[in-house]
């Protein structure tokens, strides 16, 4: 074996992982190399023994129990509205709040290889809401995170961004990293380093909220699935999504709350176009604004 970096070691091994799931795994300490956590920088050679610590059985006592509308359902697969306010994930075990994780073990009583990840196919952010898809066997879930990795899913959200677009669309093509100065937020990488993200947008409406300031309603369509994609390139070019508050205007973000009690980011994951395990057929499912900004929206069309 020559010698490679550590999470490229693991997805050459272990081809259900993809890097970034096997960056997770190594960050979490689950990964380790002759018996001690490692990072995924570090080579990795012949002598060396690399170890993934089984993953523990997602316990399924005293979760809360959960309902989401459903969009779509197969005997495979489910696409479900997501409200925000909603973590894929738990934060930890001591975390009691409502999770995706806990929809997927209370309603596909099957077996996952990943205890850690039982039906779920892609993640929205917390505070976003819209179209999720979830898989109801491991089957289907192979099925559909093949065609996420070959970039076969249309992928469409809506967001509120500060200011006037300088051109009506647009394609942002810039690699993101993780910071280097804060580890829980995302940053734009300079080139030939990062992960490729591309993110098409087309402007659909615009605002003027007051004679300093300027709204647009855009549709994103990204080609690419990246941690906090659409936040951070929408931040890159100055025209950070309303409601962000990693990546946002502090004093628009105020001014929203005070004027229009909206506490969540304006990003609504719209659509999802893929094909279902069953039969290959290509579906297509769209979910309406939620109310709390279709209404904010419906009121700034009137100022």
């Amino acid at each position: 074996m020559s010698t490679n970096r550590l999470d490229r070691y693991i997805v050459s091994k272990y081809p259900e992982f993809s890097r970034g799931q096997a960056q997770k795994l190594i960050e979490k300490g689950k990964i380790l190399v002759n018996g001690k956590p490692a990072k995924s920088s570090q080579a990795i050679r012949e002598a060396d023994k690399v170890e993934v610590v089984k993953a523990k059985k997602m316990k399924k006592v005293d979760r809360p129990k959960v309902d989401f509308p459903v969009l779509y359902e197969d005997k495979e697969c489910l696409v479900i509205n997501k409200p925000a306010g909603i973590s894929v994930y738990p934060i930890n075990e001591a975390d009691k709040s409502k999770t995706i994780i806990d929809y997927s073990l209370q309603n596909f009583k099957v077996k996952f290889k990943d205890p850690e990840r039982p039906g779920i196919v892609h993640r929205l952010d917390k505070e976003t809401s819209g179209v999720l898809i979830l898989a109801k066997n491991q089957e289907a879930l192979d099925y559909l995170m093949a065609q996420f990795k070959q970039r076969e899913v249309k992928k469409v959200y809506w967001a509120l961004v500060y200011g006037i677009m300088q051109h009506p669309e647009g394609i942002i093509d810039s690699p993101i990293q993780r910071s280097h100065k804060h580890r829980k937020k995302m940053s734009l990488a300079a080139a030939g380093t990062g992960r490729e993200a591309i993110s098409q947008y087309k402007v659909l409406k615009e605002y003027r909220l007051d004679p300093k300031h300027l709204l647009s309603l855009i549709e994103v369509r990204i080609h690419t699935g990246r941690t906090h994609q659409i936040r951070v390139h929408m931040s890159s070019i100055g025209h950070p999504v309303i409601g962000d508050v990693t990546y946002g205007n502090s004093s628009m973000n105020r001014k929203f709350i005070k004027k229009y009690g909206l506490r969540r980011q304006f990003l609504h994951a719209r659509l999802v176009e893929f094909k279902t395990p069953v039969k290959d057929k290509q579906v297509s499912v769209e979910a309406e604004l939620p109310d709390e900004l279709n209404n904010l929206e419906t009121k700034l069309q009137q100022i």
